[in-house]
């Protein structure tokens, strides 16, 4: 599903004035290329002709914290709704500290090409997908996802194939919009961001039709999503954890809601899932359920019930001598439920 290009605002928004003297103070987002078109549209003799009058478009970014290359925030407090991804960057993002209080119309946290995490409080409580990029490493941290489609996507990037041309059209939109502010490193802050207007956002359907999100096209098979610590939740409406690659875990603690429908699954990935520490419990529909690869050095149960399950129906999981290993009531229905932890055993032939 295709990213709607960079800075367009919705049909009902009001046009953005070209005064130079009111936009050169209003417009943060690409401020010079902005300055440059005003001065261009200042210096046009009101008389002159219609074919030589210059003509300046402007666009309007309902993104919130977005960088043309690199992104890096060390710590702050953040409070972001916005209409489009709420931390952008049309190379790499990475956060390595910081409290996120993030409300997104698209992509709570989107980066072109690798999207690290190494500490911090993420709470991304609505997105349309939560996590993206083509490479995405979770080091450290707390981060909570609810998404109406994947909570983790890593797709995209250099990884595209050529049905992605279009879709990537988006990026070179960005670059140019955010030409003065390339490279953005956030050291200590705290704020509030809010790029939504109520008025201009339109009906649910309208939102829904735009079709946020996604990098669409073929898979590509080179895209990662490595957990090495810290903690995931995700609560998703599509995919739980999506990847047009692989996925790899050595430690940490993932907890999956995945979807209710079969069109999708808490696990997805094209390539492999190898396991080899951490926690993770994934439950989800049964239709398109995956469990991790035979590779894996953790053992992994994946348990698939006759019927669908009711939301908070407890799943409990304990040795042969009685010792728990898993309870958990997962929120939404369910009909698979898969669970990986360093203490599970494969018993001894008998």
């Amino acid at each position: 599903m295709g990213t709607p290009p960079d800075g367009e605002p919705p049909a009902d928004m009001p046009e953005m004035p070209n005064n130079s003297g009111t936009n050169a103070g209003a417009n943060t987002n690409g401020a010079a290329a902005s300055n440059s078109a005003n001065t261009t549209t200042a210096t046009t003799d009101n008389n002159a002709d219609a074919d030589t009058a210059t003509t300046a478009t402007e666009s309007t970014s309902a993104k919130a914290l977005k960088a043309g290359t690199d992104l890096t925030v060390n710590g702050g407090t953040y409070t972001i709704d916005s209409m489009d991804d709420s931390l952008h960057s049309n190379n790499n993002v990475t956060v390595n500290d910081g409290t996120f209080s993030i409300e997104s119309g698209d992509d709570g946290i989107h980066a072109d090409q690798e999207l690290t995490i190494n500490g911090g409080t993420i709470n991304i409580a609505k997105s349309y997908e939560g996590l993206e990029g083509a490479i995405i490493t979770l080091n450290d941290g707390d981060v909570d996802v609810t998404a109406s489609d994947d909570g983790v996507n890593a797709a995209g990037g250099e990884t595209e194939t050529a049905a992605n041309t279009t879709a990537s059209t988006d990026s070179a939109t960005t670059a140019t919009d955010a030409a003065a502010t390339s490279n953005i490193s956030v050291t200590e802050t705290t704020g509030t961001t809010s790029t939504t207007d109520q008025a201009s956002q339109g009906t649910t359907a309208n939102q829904q039709g735009r079709g946020p999100g996604g990098m669409g096209g073929a898979a590509a098979s080179n895209n990662e999503f490595h957990i090495n610590g810290g903690s995931l939740t995700v609560n998703a409406g599509g995919d739980g954890l999506d990847s047009n690659g692989s996925i790899n875990m050595t430690g940490g603690t993932v907890i999956v809601n995945g979807p209710t429908d079969n069109g999708n699954g808490a696990l997805d990935y094209d390539g492999t899932f190898e396991i080899s520490g951490g926690y993770l419990v994934a439950a989800g529909s049964s239709g398109m359920a995956q469990g991790t690869s035979d590779a894996s050095t953790q053992n992994t149960i994946v348990m698939t019930f006759p019927a669908t399950q009711k939301a908070g129906t407890v799943v409990h999981v304990q040795d042969s001598e009685g010792n728990n290993i898993l309870t958990f009531a997962p929120t939404k229905d369910y009909q698979t439920v898969v669970v990986s932890s360093r203490i599970l055993r494969k018993m001894a032939p008998m």
